[in-house]
């Protein structure tokens, strides 16, 4: 009769705490999908940042930085980086990016590169020195330009 009792009294320990392990891994993984869900597209993000310009500056992390070559280094091995305040920002247009390499002149190609947190947008030109990179980063679930590398020649 001990025996009974004492094998039922483990049996329930058991089976409870595989029960706790089981709701634990349940719940890491709604919470894992949870946040996967909350992550913006960068593609639905990028649509509506190339065409609506008020959306584009409240998608920029301000001031913004942005390298662009040092014209008085002769060598082309300098950058130099100026800041960019909301006040004197100017709407990028990334709308005719598809259509870049039909244009006569200057076309470009475009390549998207995600590392880790970031999204690198890059203009890459065709025979003619264009080269930009825009650099995104997901804050808070969310896309925001927050770097401009022009180092077009």
């Amino acid at each position: 009769m001990r025996i009974t009792f004492f094998l039922s009294v483990l049996f329930l320990l058991f089976s409870c705490k595989e029960n706790d392990r089981k709701n634990d891994l349940e719940l890491k993984k709604e919470n894992l999908i949870t946040s996967k869900k909350s992550l913006e597209d960068f593609d639905l993000f990028f649509k509506k940042f190339s065409k609506d310009s008020i959306y584009q500056k409240e998608r920029i992390q301000f001031p913004l930085k942005c390298k662009t070559p040092d014209e008085n280094d002769l060598m082309g091995e300098k950058n130099k980086t100026k800041l960019i305040n909301i006040s004197n920002f100017e709407y990028i247009d990334f709308t005719q990016d598809s259509l870049a390499m039909k244009k006569e002149t200057d076309k470009y190609t475009i390549e998207k590169k995600e590392k880790k947190g970031y999204m690198i947008y890059s203009r890459l030109g065709y025979d003619n020195g264009i080269y930009e990179l825009y650099k995104f980063k997901l804050i808070d679930g969310d896309w925001y330009l927050i770097e401009i590398e022009n180092l077009s020649t």
